[in-house]
């Protein structure tokens, strides 16, 4: 899981379980709800969900309020995206 001493950026890491979430789905051949998948399709979950809520204190720091919801809106595509 991602921690902020690593050298891998949070993107970096996310990307890495996303190719590992899709290896196991397609080179294994498990199906969506096997556990295997499920727990990485979680993993990477946990680690969007960081990813968006560092951004937003970020943005929240950087702009006012009602410009960081409509940058949290237009960033939660790219991160899936990226992901």
């Amino acid at each position: 899981m991602y921690q902020e001493k690593e050298s891998k950026s949070l993107m970096e890491e996310i990307n890495e379980l996303k190719t590992r979430l899709v290896d196991t789905v397609e080179k294994k051949g498990k199906t969506l709800t096997d556990e295997e998948t499920v727990k990485r399709s979680q993993e990477l979950d946990q680690l969007i969900f960081q990813y968006q809520k560092e951004a937003f204190t970020k943005l929240k720091r950087q702009e006012g309020s009602k410009a960081v919801l409509w940058s949290m809106m237009a960033l939660i595509p790219n991160v899936l995206v990226e992901a």
